[in-house]
């Protein structure tokens, strides 16, 4: 399947490529094929109860032929028809238990037995706050019987998943280094994904407030830009770039509250990524704050829309697609709507030379404007009411 076939699809299916259905029209639909088989047997619990309400799955996907699926009754029994022979994915799960899964060879008159531990799975992503994702965060449970269970959050999305617990009610603690621990009482009876868990810079006793914290899309060429420190008292402060095409204009060392100019040096035509850099705010090793800075890629970028392209779109919304030309060849440009109800869908423009995107709905009763940028590109797309 294309990349472009892919954008489409995905388009079609959130706003219709800008086409509504006929309202008497219904679409079909559509019974995978039916196999002759059966599997069938018993889902209980350690102690070797039954297990009413498991749900048990077999096969890859409900739309393929000789696919399954029951529902154990009071004796835990469950019953699977219209399968195929063959090896399949069989899968057994029920709120506040741990799924099994596992392949087993369906044949005639097949029976498998199974038993499922008591658990839950809780997962969630942990960010820093103002600035986006963090990495490296340690999650531990720190009451109820799963005391001391841990892991850490990665790349990309700063994303984690706690080994199996028993369901119930328990507190979590998210702590990296440099940061002030968050503390989140968790309740979970079936697997959970927790809101986002936010952690800020250790302040201590010296600062009180840095603002902003994130610089994103500097231009490519160049900037100047404030931040305001503020401390508790006349505290000393120290402020270090960790990258050369960062300055900071005057305070690399202040006492008390105070403003933080700083430029950020033009990124040389030629280059082909993002550069990112922090000015590193420190009262200690223990306490401070971190500026992060983003700065584009001046890309040389050209777009024209295809020819499919709306000038204006409907109220109704619709999609759009534009053919992207680079000026500087392997530039890894950025692309994103500046607008909530503009999105894009598919690949990099630096990957596929195009980019596909979809206009939602227009409820305002009014016209609209927003823009897509690739790299430092803007393209405008207006929508009627």
């Amino acid at each position: 399947m294309s990349r472009r076939f892919f954008g489409c699809a995905l388009l079609l299916a959130l706003v219709g490529c800008g086409s509504e259905p006929p309202t008497n029209t219904v679409a079909p639909t559509v019974v995978p094929p039916h196999g002759p088989y059966t599997l069938s047997g018993t889902v209980r619990d350690e102690a070797g109860a039954p297990l009413q309400g498991a749900e048990v799955y077999v096969g890859y996907d409900p739309r393929r032929p000789g696919f399954g699926e029951a529902t154990t009754d009071l004796q835990g029994h469950y019953l699977v028809s219209g399968l195929f022979a063959g090896r399949e994915p069989v899968s057994v799960s029920k709120p506040g238990y741990l799924r099994v899964s596992e392949t087993m060879e369906i044949a005639e008159g097949a029976v498998k037995d199974f038993t499922l531990q008591p658990g839950v799975v809780v997962s969630g992503r942990t960010v820093e706050a103002g600035v986006g994702p963090l990495n490296g965060v340690t999650i531990a449970v720190t009451s109820g019987p799963n005391a001391g269970v841990q892991t850490t959050s990665g790349a990309p999305l700063g994303g984690f998943l706690l080994p199996p617990v028993l369901p119930g009610d328990f507190t979590i603690r998210a702590s990296k280094p440099g940061y002030d621990s968050v503390d989140r009482a968790v309740h979970a009876m079936a697997d959970t994904h927790l809101e986002d868990i936010t952690l800020k810079w250790a302040y201590g006793s010296c600062l009180s407030s840095v603002a902003p914290v994130l610089f994103d899309r500097v231009p490519a060429a160049g900037a100047s830009a404030s931040v305001a420190v503020e401390t508790q008292g006349a505290h000393n402060w120290t402020a270090k770039p960790n990258v050369p095409w960062v300055n900071v204009v005057s305070n690399t060392s202040a006492s008390g509250s105070a403003m933080l100019p700083f430029q950020v040096q033009p990124n040389p035509i030629g280059a082909i990524d993002v550069r990112t850099g922090v000015i590193e705010i420190r009262c200690s090793e223990a306490e401070g704050q971190n500026i992060w800075i983003t700065q584009m890629v001046n890309c040389q970028t050209t777009i024209e829309p295809d020819a499919k392209t709306p000038r204006v779109f409907p109220a109704q919304g619709g999609i759009g697609r534009l053919l992207v030309r680079f000026g500087v060849p392997g530039c890894h440009s950025r692309d994103y709507s500046d607008v909530d109800w503009m999105f894009l869908a598919g690949v990099s423009s630096y990957l596929s030379r195009e980019v596909n995107f979809g206009v939602l709905r227009n409820s305002t009763g009014v016209e609209r404007t927003g823009t897509i940028v690739v790299g430092e590109t803007r393209w405008t797309v207006k929508q009627d009411y």
